[in-house]
């Protein structure tokens, strides 16, 4: 039992969290959130940020003047992009009353507010009709003035799949609007026909087909208004290019291809373009990324694009396609690209240019308060949780003041011992002494054995 506990003690604190303050970061970034005033801050985080951020960027923390933890969410920054669409809203019944000349007066309200109609829309079960609609507007409580005049709706369904019940108008502030609709109740022709006989002596002498009519009410169960607004959309994801580092280019003439290595220092690639000097070649090319197979163990290359680089310059010929561009953004720590030069010599690779998406951080400041955004490191730390995410409800929707970032500084206060255990010397050490206490409970017990016998 107590071995158990022992064990289990051990385990516990191998996956025990470290507790995250400003020592575990080698580096911070003053953050200047004056421009915000009160208001969600947005910080991008360039390409050593997110080099030194580790996968998932965990090892990333905003803290404020007296170093308390600011909660924040990071989000691909994305250009919103201004649509006006139609809300509609059922309208409130007020009255209704028929008049003269076979028509109805429908009066209703409008109990949005803020909201500016610009038509209305007759619900309707009835089929194969034709109808003059005339709607009114009251705006000083008094007089009655005409938003539309004899605009036909109708239903065509016993010819055509054709039906129109949408009555439009210039935009209205008025809250109470009258309907009045022109011919509502019609004559239609019954299905039904009788059939006459003169029969004389036994014979049908004569027949006489006659068609018969029935009344049909217009009936309106509910009528609907439409306004229009402007409402803000999230677009494509905002792109800039990154630099590359570690470039290595190797003619494998044995293979007969070119290799292109280069590092992913954690951007989220997806455009990769390929720049030579080179003309007049069109060569297949596989774009691949690095993958671990198991934390702290070595890596394997996964497919991510197969695509044809090719450049034609003949005379007044010109085709260039050298981009390799992926559905979505992608985070390696190493690409490669692999160009098949079969027979021909290979091309002068000169450098590839990536392209990938901004990321930044949104969090709420507070007013006149400094922050430091501290990153990088070798400690076990995870991926932080806050609730600021769903305090903004759409994080890529929110709007934010973009701040920006000092030059990066030395932490002082890092503490190297402690940031440069990792979760695998941790988990080693457990093991260890997990192996310890299994064999000096194995002595114990054989020497017990002995003692027995």
């Amino acid at each position: 039992m107590k071995t158990m506990l022992v064990i289990a003690a051990v385990t516990g604190l191998a996956g025990a969290a470290t507790s995250v303050d400003t020592t575990l970061f080698p580096e911070f970034r003053p953050i200047d959130a004056a421009a915000a005033g009160g208001r969600v801050a947005a910080v991008a985080l360039d390409e050593t940020v997110l080099a030194e951020a580790g996968p998932g960027q965990a090892r990333l923390r905003i803290f404020d003047a007296k170093g308390g933890e600011v909660p924040y969410v990071l989000r691909t920054r994305r250009a919103l992009k201004k649509t006006v669409e139609e809300v509609r809203w059922d309208a409130k019944l007020a009255s209704f009353r028929s008049l003269k000349d076979n028509a109805a007066e429908i009066e209703i309200e409008q109990v949005a507010d803020g909201r500016s109609p610009v038509a209305v829309v007759l619900h309707s079960p009835v089929q194969n009709f034709e109808k003059a609609v005339t709607v009114e507007g009251l705006d000083d409580g008094v007089t009655w003035s005409v938003l539309c005049s004899q605009v036909p709706i109708f239903d065509y369904s016993k010819f055509v799949d054709v039906r129109s019940v949408r009555v439009g108008f210039a935009e209205s502030r008025c809250r109470r609007y009258r309907i009045t609709v022109g011919n509502i109740q019609e004559n239609q022709p019954s299905p039904i026909y009788t059939l006459a006989r003169d029969v004389r002596g036994g014979a049908t002498v004569g027949e006489q087909e006659t068609r018969t009519f029935r009344e049909v009410a217009f009936r309106v169960d509910r009528v609907e208004f439409v306004a229009r607004q402007e409402v803000a959309r999230a677009a494509d994801a905002v792109r800039r290019d990154y630099p590359v580092r570690g470039l290595r280019v190797t003619a494998d003439r044995k293979q007969r291809q070119t290799v292109v290595e280069f590092d992913g220092n954690g951007i989220p690639a997806v455009v990769f373009r390929f720049d030579t000097p080179a003309a007049n070649f069109s060569r297949d090319a596989v774009l691949e990324g690095s993958e671990p197979i198991l934390p702290d163990k070595a890596s394997r290359w996964v497919t991510l694009a197969q695509r044809r680089l090719t450049r034609v310059r003949l005379g007044s010929q010109t085709h260039e396609e050298l981009s390799i561009e992926l559905s979505a953004a992608v985070w390696h720590e190493r690409y490669r690209l692999t160009i098949r030069d079969r027979d021909n010599p290979p091309l002068d690779v000169q450098g590839i240019r990536v392209e990938g998406e901004i990321i930044e951080a949104l969090f709420l400041p507070g007013d006149g308060a400094a922050y430091r955004l501290y990153y990088g490191g070798d400690g076990a730390v995870r991926k932080p949780e806050y609730d600021v995410g769903a305090v903004l409800g759409s994080p890529e929707m929110a709007t934010a003041v973009d701040c920006g970032m000092g030059a990066a500084q030395p932490n002082g206060d890092y503490c190297a011992a402690r940031g440069g255990i990792s979760g695998r010397a941790v988990l080693i050490a457990a093991v260890l002494v997990m192996l310890a206490v299994l064999g000096w409970v194995l002595v114990r017990s054989v020497k017990g054995l002995e003692k027995q016998g």
